[in-house]
């Protein structure tokens, strides 16, 4: 995936998720919460809390 179409997801642009990928800044929650669904995983599993993929819902 570009940093291009996860930023149309996220709704940023590609030069954001280009610093997300580099730790240099982060997403808000909206974002994270984005990125968790269209991957299907769990915002835990997004900032390395868990090992596991699996959303609890």
């Amino acid at each position: 995936m570009t940093q291009e179409a996860l930023g149309q997801i996220i709704g940023v642009k590609n030069y954001s998720v280009y610093t997300y990928e580099k730790g240099r800044s982060y997403p808000d929650v909206a974002g994270l919460i984005a990125i968790a669904d269209h991957f299907n995983v769990s915002i835990d599993y997004l900032v390395g809390r868990t090992d596991q993929r699996e959303v609890n819902r």
